[in-house]
C-alpha cells in the first residue's frame, strides 16, 4: 500500500477536497472558489496538480481498463478538476 506520511492517498485526496471546500467562504468576493493566494499558487504551476494514489481500494479508488482513475476518489478528482480548472 502506498502511503504518504502514514496516510493513504485516498485520505489525502479527501483532505485536500475538504480544505478547498472549507476555504470557499473565505474566497474572493467575485464568486471564485479560491483566494488570490491559492489562485497564484495554481498559476505558478500552470494549473497542474500532481496526485499520487494507491489503486487497491476498490470501489473507492482504482484504474479502469482505459487507465482512468475510477471510484469515488476519481469522482472527487474530476469534480475538483472541473470546479478549479486544473489538470
Amino acid at each position: 500500500m502506498t502511503t504518504f506520511r502514514g496516510h493513504s492517498a485516498t485520505t489525502l485526496v479527501a483532505a485536500v477536497a475538504a480544505l478547498l471546500i472549507a476555504s470557499a467562504p473565505a474566497a474572493a468576493q467575485d464568486g471564485s472558489l479560491l483566494t488570490a493566494d491559492q489562485e497564484a499558487w495554481l498559476a505558478e504551476r500552470d494549473r497542474v496538480v500532481v496526485l499520487g494514489t494507491d489503486d487497491t481500494y476498490r470501489p473507492y479508488v482504482y484504474f479502469d481498463d482505459d487507465s482512468e482513475l475510477t471510484g469515488i476518489t476519481g469522482d472527487y478528482v474530476a469534480l475538483l478538476e472541473a470546479r478549479l480548472d486544473i489538470t
